[in-house]
């Protein structure tokens, strides 16, 4: 939503910059996380 308020409404194309950035930062964080808890964690005992 901030991507298209930046870019139409402000007429600012350098507005959605930062906004993509995050958008890929979240997702690139969230797979380390995920990555991460899945190597550190050991599996369920039986």
């Amino acid at each position: 939503m901030s991507l298209v308020i930046g870019s139409t409404v402000l007429k600012e194309d350098a507005l959605a910059i930062p906004d993509a950035l995050y958008g890929v930062l979240v997702y690139a964080g969230g797979l380390v996380y995920a990555l991460a808890t899945r190597r550190f964690t050991s599996p369920p005992r039986e």
